[in-house]
């Protein structure tokens, strides 16, 4: 086959073919453009066919276009008028189907012998083998319904059915199709577990033994932490001071309790109303007592504030006269007297001579120094 660039309406540049292969035409691609790769497309197996002439120059089809081809089914599914069994000119649910009947090559018509043969058996009981209004219900208001093989009205009820199955009796693992799919893959999962740890302990590496170090063999001591020996400390020191090791509960009695699920035939409290009454009871009791004792031991407040006002007073109050600044200038200035008196004499005043001590001298000679003069001078 050959062709040339003319015809195809391309140009003869674009469309000539290799020089001397003559089966070779040009390529396009589906935008009308020749192909960029491969311009060029071997013909040469079209020789051996034998064409006589091409398809379109044969005869135009039936259907010509999607349009025709649905009009033309269209007017296939409307039954021939050789369905017409009952002669009222339409063509009805019950025609057609007596008509599909006798069809026998299925042609959608019925010819002059599958006519005569309908007609003739539509003339005795041939209809008396179907039920129909299955799916209706009739003017009494009766329906009629099929059910396991058997027709059935709204007065009879199935006597037997279909048979039973053949290992109806078998009872299944499994009882619907997604249990079987979980319990497969659950025996899939278990499977793959076991084999895995079998391949894990084939696989698995093997350390080499290492002297023992502070992580393999660590160290024992009594005390592991600084916290257990600072409360053993406190510990001690309770025990030191009198106390319990330990911190004992305020009120043992309650605090010690639990919930448990015994039974008590006559518990001592019947209500929760007696309990809180004889709580409340206890307590007023417990603070009275309190209060006489504190009374006997304490006293009143006026008189303990007092008592310890006036304890505190004698506390405070000197046991010998306190010393103060004026006694001490006084004591101070006694005992500079004192040493005085004790160190140094007492300068008595000049006395000059009397006349009265010596009469018999004159005044005017007392100041010689004769033998008659008498010295009045101190010694």
């Amino acid at each position: 086959l050959k062709c040339s660039g003319r015809e195809l309406g391309v140009t003869n540049a674009t469309a000539m073919a290799p020089a001397g292969l003559d089966s070779y035409v040009p390529h396009y691609d589906i935008f009308g453009q020749q192909h960029h790769s491969k311009p060029f497309k071997d013909k040469g197996h079209l020789k051996d066919l034998q064409i006589s002439h091409p398809k379109w120059l044969g005869p135009p089809p039936a259907v010509r276009s999607r349009a025709e081809l649905k009009q033309a089914r269209h007017i296939a599914r409307v039954p021939d008028i050789s369905y017409d069994l009952d002669g009222d000119g339409v063509i009805g649910q019950l025609d057609y189907f007596i008509g599909r009947q006798f069809d026998s090559d299925a042609d959608g018509r019925l010819t002059t012998g599958e006519r005569r043969r309908a007609d003739k058996a539509l003339s005795g009981n041939y209809m008396d083998q179907f039920v129909r209004g299955l799916d209706s219900s009739g003017k009494d208001g009766q329906r009629i319904l099929q059910k396991n093989g058997e027709i059935l009205s709204n007065d009879s009820t199935a006597a037997h059915g279909f048979p039973a199955h053949h290992n109806a009796h078998v009872q299944p693992p499994h009882c619907t199709r997604t249990a079987l799919k979980l319990s497969r893959t659950a025996e899939l999962k278990g499977k793959g577990n076991e084999y895995g740890e079998i391949l894990g302990q084939r696989c698995a590496p093997i350390d080499e033994p290492q002297p023992p170090n502070h992580k393999t063999r660590p160290r024992e001591c009594p005390v592991s932490n600084i916290r257990e020996r600072a409360e053993a400390d406190h510990q001690g020191a309770r025990v030191r001071a009198g106390l319990l090791p330990l911190s004992a509960p305020l009120n043992p009695g309650r605090e010690h309790k639990t919930l448990g699920l015994g039974h008590i035939h006559e518990p001592a409290f019947r209500s929760r109303t007696d309990l809180l009454e004889t709580r409340k009871e206890a307590m007023r009791r417990d603070g009275d007592e309190l209060r006489i004792k504190g009374e006997e031991t304490c006293g009143d407040y006026v008189s303990r504030r007092t008592e310890k006002l006036a304890q505190e007073y004698e506390f405070r109050e000197p046991r010998e006269v306190p010393m103060t600044l004026t006694r001490l200038k006084d004591q101070r200035r006694t005992e500079r007297r004192e040493y005085d008196l004790e160190n140094f004499q007492l300068a008595m005043p000049r006395q000059y001579p009397r006349f009265s001590e010596n009469p018999e001298v004159p005044f005017w000679l007392a100041h010689d120094a004769g033998g008659g003069r008498a010295s009045t001078a101190p010694a």
